[in-house]
């Protein structure tokens, strides 16, 4: 689409349009352009229940490094924020993907556990982490960076956003902390 170009008349040369653009710019584009052609990814879905019934809204769980893996060929369909019978849309471009159908609440929820956790521990391990100046290693070592890695290979824009803009991060936090508290009562 040309910039300055009106969306409804680019739409009608598309099927669909993917937005894959940062949280906050997809609710911008959004307040200005709904259309149901518009199909949104964004990792956080809250924010999107403003939009219902004029975008699609789905998760791929999936990216770069996963796409030719056959276990992750995931994708998150919220059904109260797009459109009614919109599944079959995203279940004609995507034929041979899993589609799960859930709420922007339950899918929130859900990336607490599969997101928002493991990029916190992520960005706690890789700001612990130190240089080794020694050749010997071992696999927790390793594990240790991988760990790490998570964050690392990402957007630090794309964590920080699926981390704020998910409504249940802070329990993430709380538990992160308690489990911290609770390791340091066993080791003393």
């Amino acid at each position: 689409m040309e910039k300055g170009q009106r969306m409804p008349a680019a739409l009608r040369e598309f099927d669909a349009c993917f937005l894959a653009i940062p949280l906050q710019e997809t609710v911008e584009f959004l307040e200005r352009n709904s259309h149901t052609k518009l199909i949104e990814i964004c990792s956080v879905k809250t924010p999107m229940k403003r939009f219902r019934n004029n975008v699609i809204s789905i998760h791929p769980m999936f990216g770069p490094k996963s796409i030719g893996n056959p276990e992750f060929r995931n994708i998150i369909f919220v059904d109260d924020v797009s459109p009614p019978n919109s599944i079959g849309s995203i279940e004609e471009l995507f034929p041979d993907f899993f589609i799960e159908s859930m709420s922007a609440d339950e899918h929130d929820r859900l990336m607490v556990e599969l997101l928002v956790k493991p990029y916190l521990v992520s960005m706690l391990v890789s700001a612990v982490s130190k240089p080794v100046p020694w050749k010997a290693t071992c696999t927790s070592h390793k594990a240790f960076k991988n760990l790490a890695s998570i964050s690392a290979n990402e957007s630090r824009r794309a964590l920080i956003d699926t981390i704020r803009y998910n409504p249940y991060y802070k329990g993430a936090i709380d538990e992160l902390q308690a489990g911290i508290a609770n390791l340091q009562k066993e080791i003393q």
